[in-house]
């Protein structure tokens, strides 16, 4: 995760609407590089701002940057070593490749989100108890709720699938937390479903029908940028490409793009248009591994710092002017100065190394 901090592989952008009608978004061909475009200044986008955008970008160490307006190529920029041809990680992108497979395998009457886990891994593909094994559904793996423990003990991790270091916590259903452990293991239950190995079923059921190509690596998706942005138009177009319907469930996609529990938010403004009161506080070392030192606001009573999901991990006061950090995972943080009745009065992004 800490090296997409490092290396943006991409940033899909688009326009949001409620809803795209398929004569309104161009689909590129599904083979060859044609790809029609639409220049930025026919869109009175300002070019001062875009420049700097994609300055900050190359500054911070972005491989390659696309946006598309209704399907048509924007803006494609690579960085570095970095071409059109080059392939890169999606890392926990591929949980959203992930549920849109698992979408088609249920629409082809493959499985059920209602099915236990154990039908298809086996029993004792984890260490809880059988009873409380065979409560964990597809269904609970998709929505992280399986109640296995999401930080267990070394040598194991967030992301381990091995049945020693998937242990119980609490019943499936019962309880949220981010598990890329438990989410990875869908892709074994789509190759026994299938019959396939999962580079196939995605292969045969979504890549081939949308020209994009890449592979799964240990668990993780490869692909090109552009690659990586068909996927996003077939999702921008609710699971539909160029008139053929992929995922034909409208029901599962709705539930696919909507949050499974409350998300903090995080108050998002135009590029370089800082909270008024940014600039008045100060944060160092930046990035930093162990502590931070900040400056005191005026009105502020605590200070909160947001994960990149835009979880709250951890609350200060105000007054305190080193906070540590040492026990964060490495990653982007938002550290935001709150007044008497939780306003925010200032932020700053902050990164964890």
């Amino acid at each position: 995760m800490k090296q997409l901090l490092r290396f943006l592989l991409l940033s899909l952008l688009v326009a949001a609407r409620p809803a795209h009608s398929q004569q309104t978004l161009y689909f590129p061909p599904a083979t060859g590089s044609t790809w029609a475009s639409t220049a930025p200044q026919a869109l009175g986008w300002c070019q001062p701002q875009l420049d700097s955008l994609l300055n900050f970008l190359g500054r911070k160490g972005t491989k390659s940057f696309i946006v598309l307006k209704d399907g048509r190529m924007v803006v494609e920029r690579y960085y570095g070593t970095y071409t059109q041809d080059s392939i890169w990680y999606w890392a926990s992108a591929g949980k959203s490749l992930t549920a849109m497979l698992v979408g088609i395998a249920q629409q082809d009457g493959l499985l059920s989100l209602q099915d236990s886990t154990t039908r298809y891994l086996g029993r004792g593909w984890t260490t809880a108890p059988a009873v409380k094994e065979r409560l964990i559904t597809v269904q609970n793996q998709l929505t992280m709720t399986s109640g296995l423990d999401d930080t267990p003990p070394t040598p194991c991790n967030n992301e381990s699938q091995t049945p020693n270091c998937l242990l119980y916590r609490a019943d499936a259903g019962t309880r949220w937390a981010y598990h890329t452990g438990p989410y990875r293991l869908l892709q074994d239950v789509l190759a026994t479903a299938s019959g396939l190995t999962i580079n196939q079923y995605t292969n045969q059921r979504l890549a081939s029908r949308i020209g994009m190509s890449g592979a799964w690596v240990n668990d993780v998706y490869y692909s090109r940028a552009r690659d990586m942005a068909r996927f996003g138009l077939l999702t921008l177009a609710r699971g539909n490409w160029n008139g053929t319907a992929v995922l034909r469930d409208t029901a599962y996609f709705r539930r696919m793009t909507t949050p499974s529990q409350p998300m903090a938010t995080i108050e998002c403004r135009p590029l370089a248009a800082a909270h008024p009161a940014s600039q008045k506080v100060t944060l160092y070392p930046n990035p930093t591994a162990e502590s931070v030192t900040v400056g005191l606001l005026p009105g502020s009573s605590q200070l909160r710092l947001l994960d990149a999901l835009g979880r709250p991990v951890q609350h200060w006061p105000a007054a305190q002017t080193t906070l540590s950090v040492a026990e964060l995972r490495s990653g982007m943080y938002l550290l935001q100065w709150l007044d008497t009745q939780g306003s925010v009065l200032a932020s700053k992004q902050l990164l964890k190394q």
